[in-house]
């Protein structure tokens, strides 16, 4: 993946159907590393952010359902297509009590479940567009469409 979406902060984008600029944060999850142990007896470990639990879509302010669609829109803009759009892909952690925080520097006991910070993960059917010949069907599948049925929200056409 490109390395902005590592960044816990890259600037404002606007997103319809909300027209409110939007801050971009950062996309998927820190990795950490890889350790395969050279026994063979123990699997390998990949070391990950914990990113929290899957969204409630209900419990979403139209703020915070424009943040996820903005984290979608910069992954497509991309040239990626998620092909796996689900609430247990679009998960939520605590967040920094202001949004000028960042995360990675505000200890857990500040974090507020009010202001929530997003990961998306789960990158298993995830394709690279910009790739020839992915060899599979990009015009069937409309991400927009099942994110907003995901996130609940009526989309203007």
């Amino acid at each position: 993946f490109p390395e902005h979406f590592k960044h816990e902060y890259t600037g404002y984008q606007l997103v319809k159907p909300c027209h409110i600029p939007q801050k971009l944060y950062q996309l998927v999850p820190h990795f950490y590393g890889y350790y395969e142990p050279e026994d063979r007896k123990r699997a390998p470990l990949m070391m990950m952010e914990d990113c929290g639990s899957p969204i409630e879509s209900s419990s979403l302010t139209q703020y915070q359902k424009a943040e996820i669609m903005v984290m979608f829109q910069r992954f497509h803009d991309a040239g990626f297509l998620h092909r796996s759009i689900a609430r247990r892909n679009i998960l939520a952690q605590p967040g920094p009590p202001n949004k000028d925080m960042m995360l990675a520097t505000c200890p857990l006991w500040a974090r507020s479940p009010n202001k929530p910070s997003f990961r998306i993960v789960d990158f298993g059917r995830t394709i690279n567009l910009n790739e020839e010949n992915t060899g599979k069907d990009t015009h069937t599948y409309d991400e927009q469409q099942e994110l907003s049925r995901v996130l609940q929200m009526h989309m203007p056409i």
